[in-house]
């Protein structure tokens, strides 16, 4: 439903752009290479869900068998990045990192008939995320008051969680076990191709809106999931995951140019990325996973400067 509400607000944004009176002047300097500088922080909060289906492997398991679902991820992000301008075409990377301060692991398992065997909570802390996105692309209309842009690139993004201790929920006469005690670490890793579309308009020569929308494919997963008090699953990390899928990253926003090098911003940012594939097991046998999905989104606010 984000993703419907994004191109709404893209195309409201290009209308009230094009209406705009006042003029988007091409910098004096356009037929230069320019170099823009930024420094952003992203508030986020992220979540990670992934379930398998075990049922081929035994009559008695449900499908989905298993579902992990880390919620709640709070993180501060710091994120740099540099790009450069040349008439109509610009190049960009951007790298970010930051920790994961917060957060719950739901883990459930059913039987059969998906007759629940186990239903347990553990708190998330001490996890981080990183990412790096490379980007190229270049306008395909712009005007006075408005331009629209293209762009490819690639990118990775990284999210290492850690869980601790283990509470029941009702219903379930398992032993507790303290949060002192780490019981699932899931490090995952997203290798993703994207194309997108860019607009970005003038509401006078210093208050600007933009926004960007972006379709990740060939989205590939690497996923490392450690158990680490199943001795039964061998030693960890325990259980990997594998596949390609797609997902969607957008954000809307707008900025004051302070000076013509100076300039600050705040957008809204949302990322998706999703695939199935399959969880293979330390002793080696392969099941399908039904779904793995990571999101992230959340306030960027920032500052650029232009040389």
């Amino acid at each position: 439903m984000k993703q419907k509400y994004f191109v709404s607000l893209l195309g409201l944004l290009a209308i009230v752009a094009a209406g705009v009176p006042s003029a988007m002047a091409a910098d004096p300097g356009s037929q230069e290479l320019q170099i823009t500088t930024e420094l952003k922080y992203w508030r986020s909060t992220g979540k990670t869900t992934w379930n398998h289906n075990a049922s081929a492997s035994s009559p008695l398991f449900g499908n989905p068998t298993s579902q992990l679902t880390y919620s709640g991820m709070k993180s501060n992000v710091a994120e740099v990045g540099i790009r450069a301008d040349k008439e109509r075409f610009f190049s960009r990377i951007n790298f970010g990192a930051g920790n994961i301060d917060s957060g719950n692991l739901r883990d459930e398992d059913w039987l059969v008939g998906q007759l629940k065997l186990s239903d347990t909570d553990s708190s998330l802390r001490n996890g981080h995320l990183s990412y790096w996105l490379w980007d190229f692309g270049g306008a395909v209309f712009k005007d006075q008051n408005i331009a629209f842009s293209l762009f490819g690139g690639y990118g990775q993004y990284k999210e290492k969680i850690d869980a601790y201790g283990l509470r029941n929920l009702p219903g379930y006469p398992y032993p507790n076990l303290p949060d002192s005690t780490k019981v699932i670490t899931n490090d995952a890793l997203w290798k993703i191709w994207r194309l997108g579309t860019a607009v970005d308009g003038k509401l006078s020569d210093q208050f600007k809106l933009n926004g960007e929308l972006a379709y990740a494919f060939n989205a590939k997963l690497s996923n490392e999931d450690s158990h680490h008090l199943r001795t039964d699953l061998g030693p960890t990390p325990n259980i990997r995951h594998s596949g390609s899928g797609d997902g969607w990253m957008w954000q809307i926003g707008g900025a004051y140019e302070y000076t013509k090098a100076l300039s600050f911003s705040a957008a809204y940012r949302s990322w998706l990325f999703r695939t199935k594939g399959t969880i293979r097991f330390a002793n080696g046998a392969g099941l399908p996973i039904n779904n793995f999905e990571t999101t992230r989104d959340g306030l960027l606010i920032g500052m650029s400067y232009r040389f």
